[in-house]
């Protein structure tokens, strides 16, 4: 039904009733440890070698018009020096909206140990946002065959309005041997989508992560993962427990909510490295929430590719000039 797709949008946070509205916070992966370059620009090369993570997500099954994610990170050290650079892509829908984010991230390491470093990376996003006045129906419209839908209302659009605003994120990273901790913060300035008669706020994001490796034998590992992210009104948290198996396999459960009224779903998850540079992944969210009587659930698939290739790897070697007189 077309009316559910309002609805959808209604439920993620941006109401059309004042002038100025504020947009939904960012989007939930359920994946979102594969690359937590994801949400935080200090993550960007932290890894020894060039990393591509792609991650599809259907949410609220069997809802019409429900949330579509498509992301794409890459990343991956530079030669000179202890930085690294970074790039996002994100396409998304959700009934009358559409959104798509494109973000280039650059950080810098300070080590203080064999194991242990400090990493604080910056990020400029671009976004884009369209709402597709025609998917919208109200109680007193009027929608005939052949002629422009009417509203009755001055400040929902007809066709389709589209707006744009460009931010500014920041984030540190603190790893220390097999533990790490990090933050971070997405449209450091509020921005504005300036449509014909109403705008959307969009409020800074802000991110907290927590992550622990635990080897229990030369097979198994376990690691525990956790992210906290709020607009400063509203806070969404995931904690997640996963299992690793020889490099080779992993699997897991994760839980999203901290209190009565914030749970939202639990979901299992398991991967596997298909080739030496290639992992899979997938994920099932099962709904908790009040709404969890009108959807069955919400699916996410995972990509990762690794390229190991020296350069990204070892610094260039010393020049030696040998003049030949």
């Amino acid at each position: 039904m077309r009316i559910l797709k309002v609805y959808i949008l209604i439920l993620s946070g941006m109401l059309l009733l004042p002038s100025i509205a504020r947009s939904q916070q960012s989007t939930q992966y359920s994946l979102y440890h594969l690359d937590k370059h994801l949400f935080n620009p200090a993550y960007a090369g932290v890894e020894p070698e060039l990393t591509a993570t792609a991650i599809v997500r259907n949410q609220w099954l069997g809802i019409n018009g429900s949330p579509l994610y498509q992301q794409l990170s890459l990343n991956a050290p530079l030669i000179a020096g202890n930085s690294g650079i970074g790039l996002n892509f994100e396409n998304d829908n959700l009934g009358l909206e559409h959104n798509i984010n494109a973000s280039v991230s650059y950080s810098h390491r300070f080590r203080f140990s064999e194991n242990g470093f400090l990493a604080a990376g910056i990020r400029g996003v671009w976004s884009g946002k369209s709402l597709d006045g025609t998917k919208i129906t109200t109680p007193d419209g009027k929608y005939e065959p052949g002629s422009s839908p009417d509203h009755k209302d001055g400040l929902l659009p007809v066709g389709k309005s589209r707006g744009n605003i460009f931010g500014i994120g920041a984030g540190i990273l603190l790893r220390a041997g097999n533990f790490e901790v990090g933050a971070g913060v997405d449209n450091i300035v509020p921005g504005e989508y300036k449509f014909e008669a109403f705008q959307i706020k969009y409020d800074p994001t802000w991110y907290l992560n927590a992550g622990w490796l635990l080897p229990v034998s030369d097979f198994w590992q376990l690691k525990l993962d956790g992210l906290a992210r709020t607009d400063g009104t509203l806070v969404q948290t995931d904690a997640v427990v996963k299992i690793l198996m020889g490099n080779n396999m992993f699997a897991g459960s994760s839980f999203r909510g901290y209190s009565n009224r914030t749970i939202d779903a639990i979901s299992v998850f398991a991967g596997i490295r298909v080739m030496e540079s290639l992992t899979l992944a997938a994920s099932y969210d099962l709904g908790l929430s009040d709404l969890r009587d009108i959807h069955s659930g919400s699916i996410e698939f995972g990509l990762r590719y690794s390229y190991g290739n020296k350069i990204f790897r070892e610094k260039l070697p010393v020049v030696i000039y040998n003049p030949r007189y």
